[in-house]
């Protein structure tokens, strides 16, 4: 399967494109509802079309979004590497450990935070480790501990 936006090959257990960060999306519905009667329809329809499907309605205006980029150069990547994590829950933190064993500086880590998951990347030559998070709840970046080949992440509520 390739990444519909950056057209890599992806490997069938990936979420995301470890390249451009995309999202693996098998089915994508988008509707334009102009009443809760037309809501109600479309999921009649679904229920008896796909049963095991469930589906549910937002309703989203246009924002503006603002974006702070720092400036990453591109660098050539030959193996993706899905490091080892271990995550711990504790009073409304998340303290997450994932191993880094050839990465030498917190300068070849990036971490990026969307509203479902938080992404890390961090190169190590031409290896890239490479880990997707999912968050079920909105939690921030508290605190990031790079020592020994390992990053710290305290995400809390």
């Amino acid at each position: 399967m390739k990444c519909k936006r950056c057209g890599r090959e992806l490997k069938k257990e990936w979420n995301y494109c470890p390249y451009c960060g995309e999202k693996k999306t098998l089915f994508k519905f988008s509707f334009n509802l102009f009443g809760k009667d037309v809501e109600e329809e479309i999921k009649e329809i679904f229920d008896e079309l796909f049963p095991n499907i469930r589906i549910t309605f937002k309703t989203s205006e246009p924002q503006k979004q603002i974006q702070i980029k720092k400036h990453v150069p591109i660098r050539e990547v030959e193996k993706v590497v899905e490091p080892k994590t271990n995550i711990k829950r504790f009073l409304g933190k998340l303290e997450i450990s994932i191993e880094l064993p050839d990465v030498s500086s917190v300068n070849d880590i990036i971490i990026r935070k969307f509203s479902e998951s938080i992404e890390i990347r961090a190169y190590a030559g031409k290896k890239m480790y490479f880990k997707v998070i999912p968050l079920e709840e909105e939690y921030n970046l508290f605190k990031k501990i790079f020592k020994n080949g390992v990053l710290k992440l305290v995400l809390s509520r």
